[in-house]
């Protein structure tokens, strides 16, 4: 993974996705991704230091009202990767982030933006335990996944160390993970069902 940014600074509302939250503005400064291979990452942006000495972002929204951004290559405009995961000060960081090469950046609205293939795992019925994992973790979901439905696992430096295409029983998730094997530490995983993905951490004791 290799990264760089544009040198722009302060705020704009050029190129911002056209279903966007009132008033939304985006990060003046973009990040250039050059990606090999499948990698997930987390990724944290510093509204100061973005500004550079320029307008900076709101600071005072909720964390789910800042939004991963990537500009289409096809149109030139910004779409909507991922609603924010944490938040520190300035610091608005998106966690489990299937990146790829392109331009990234981050925006701000009154509102969180509703991203289309970003479920929460509550929508998609899926649960799993235990969590903390001492030998195995099980995922379950009896929602009715119909759709091909791809597990994977990703360490903290966006290694994948699992990968499992399930088969589907009646639209019934069953699976369940061995962790014994996998050193301890925090991980993210990643249940794809058709074009709707749902993305947890879980810890590995």
């Amino acid at each position: 993974l290799v990264f760089g940014h544009d040198g722009g600074n302060s705020s704009t509302t050029n190129d911002i996705p056209a279903d966007a939250p009132a008033n939304f503005e985006r990060m003046g400064r973009t990040w250039y991704l050059n990606v090999v291979g499948s990698i997930t990452a987390d990724l944290s942006f510093d509204l100061e230091k973005g500004a550079d000495g320029g307008t900076m972002l709101s600071t005072g929204q909720n964390t789910d009202h800042y939004t991963l951004l990537k500009r289409d290559a096809t149109n030139g405009e910004f779409a909507a990767v991922q609603q924010g995961d944490t938040k520190n000060n300035n610091v608005i960081t998106f966690n489990g982030v299937p990146v790829s090469n392109g331009y990234y950046t981050i925006g701000v609205g009154d509102a969180a933006f509703n991203i289309s293939g970003i479920t929460d795992a509550h929508e998609l019925g899926i649960s799993m335990f235990p969590n903390p994992a001492d030998h195995s973790i099980r995922i379950r979901s009896d929602r009715g996944i119909y759709q091909k439905t791809t597990i994977s696992l990703f360490n903290l430096l966006g290694e994948q160390v699992y990968r499992q295409s399930v088969p589907q029983s009646g639209g019934i998730l069953d699976q369940k993970i061995g962790t014994s094997d996998l050193p301890s530490g925090i991980y993210h995983l990643q249940v794809k069902a058709g074009q709707q993905s749902v993305h947890k951490k879980i810890m590995v004791r």
